[in-house]
């Protein structure tokens, strides 16, 4: 209890706090009082197989993921695996999670927002050619919208927010399209990749927070 109690009055003092894992949280500031976001992994540590930090498996994904000179890459080929990351305050329920691409290989990559129960949430999902933003209910998967076509490339930043019931695909900070639905209004923000090449698609870089 009394590391605890350390910890916390630590996050009160400073700006931003590192735990276990790589995880990061920044305190709010304008004296809000409290653990704030952003949250952020950059996989900054030894290689991992499986992913490890604080880190929850979405229920009817894999564990499919692995650490690999700091960044993430698919552990065997043909599975989707996912996984989001609560904090110990909770998420706003408008909110977004964003990642790095960090080659170009083939494979879906994936990101969460408003993951609850473990296996409801809407998802993002692309590959070098297209997205498509997802509402996914106990791992049935409805499609509410497709970009028809776009391009992405090693180093690209790909973010994905909710707003009320507004879906924002970004790429690089520029807003690529939106959806809306109403059917998730809270849940924690993740990341998932799937890859017919494991060595192929990489990611880097996650971050989640409020948009």
């Amino acid at each position: 209890m009394r590391r605890v109690a350390a910890i916390l009055t630590l996050a009160l003092l400073l700006p931003s706090l590192v735990l276990a894992g790589g995880m990061v949280i920044k305190r709010r500031g304008g004296g809000g009082g409290g653990l704030s976001l952003p949250v952020t992994d950059n996989f900054n540590r030894a290689d991992a197989n499986p992913l490890n930090g604080d880190w929850t498996k979405v229920t009817g994904y894999t564990a499919n993921l692995k650490i690999v000179s700091n960044a993430v890459i698919p552990i065997t080929e043909s599975a989707w695996a996912g996984y989001h990351r609560p904090v110990s305050e909770s998420w706003p329920n408008d909110q977004y999670a964003q990642l790095k691409m960090v080659n170009d290989g083939m494979g879906w990559r994936g990101l969460f927002v408003r993951v609850n129960n473990d296996n409801n949430m809407y998802a993002l999902h692309w590959d070098e050619s297209s997205w498509y933003v997802k509402r996914v209910d106990a791992t049935v998967e409805t499609t509410l919208g497709s970009s028809g076509s776009w391009t992405v490339t090693t180093t690209d930043t790909i973010k994905f927010s909710v707003v009320g019931t507004t879906l924002t695909v970004y790429k690089n900070g520029v807003s690529q399209g939106t959806r809306t639905d109403s059917t998730y209004s809270s849940g924690n923000p993740g990341f998932g990749m799937y890859s017919g090449v494991p060595s192929g698609s990489g990611v880097d870089d996650w971050e989640g927070g409020a948009p």
